[in-house]
């Protein structure tokens, strides 16, 4: 008999636990294991990026492309998310006449950097409805993934404002990349996302929407 065990996470030296099972698993001689490194983006890869996505020449792009990198140190998700946010804020704009994106060199050359993507990605949240902010943090305090049958079974729950559903939620948070769906599962984008969110949940607030949560659903279950 085989089994094949597939796992990812940002750094495993951060996870002790995960971090001693694979060290020990990597020592057994019977266990074949890879270890397969995903590292930043160098800066040609962030100017091929956005090369391909506006296209544009190298030599269009390349001082926006340095910025990126320098705000981003390469960080796949980072990068991508900056430039989304650059485009929402209208600091990069397609113009009609020239048939191209354009931006102000000096703008972006002083833009703030972000401390991680999940604080990029979380910046646009304020433009959400409330119903769905509450029910991200429903969400969140569900873990880093969750099956739609328990989002089912949680339909009127009292911590839930509007009609108590978080489902009819999903389609905007899919909408402004925080979650995603697929098949049954509906899980948060990146596992920064899902810290963030239930770190800015005050710690009191925590802990009643935790125990609400599991009274909720013990009167859902059947014996």
């Amino acid at each position: 008999d085989r089994f094949l065990f597939v796992g990812i996470c940002r750094d495993i030296t951060e996870f002790a636990h995960l971090n001693t099972q694979y060290a020990r698993l990597h020592q057994d001689k019977s266990v074949n294991t890879t270890c397969i490194d995903l590292p930043c983006f160098s800066k040609n890869e962030v100017t091929d990026m956005i090369m391909t996505d506006m296209r544009l020449p190298r030599r269009l792009v390349q001082d926006l492309a340095n910025v990126i990198y320098k705000k981003t140190s390469g960080h796949a998700i980072f990068a991508v998310e900056l430039l989304n946010s650059l485009v929402h804020d209208s600091i990069i704009t397609y113009s009609p006449t020239k048939c191209r994106y354009e931006w102000d060199r000096n703008q972006i050359k002083n833009l703030h950097r972000r401390d991680n993507c999940a604080s990029l990605i979380l910046s646009n949240l304020s433009s959400l409805p409330a119903e769905a902010l509450q029910s991200l943090k429903i969400l969140s305090c569900l873990g880093m993934q969750t099956n739609r049958f328990i989002l089912d079974h949680l339909q009127g729950f009292s911590l839930l404002q509007g009609n108590g559903d978080i489902v009819s939620s999903l389609p905007r948070l899919v909408d402004v990349g925080i979650v995603e769906i697929s098949g049954s599962l509906i899980r948060f984008s990146h596992e920064l996302i899902q810290q963030q969110v239930y770190n800015g949940i005050p710690s009191d607030q925590r802990q009643q929407i935790h125990l609400s949560i599991g009274i909720h659903l013990g009167e859902k279950a059947t014996l």
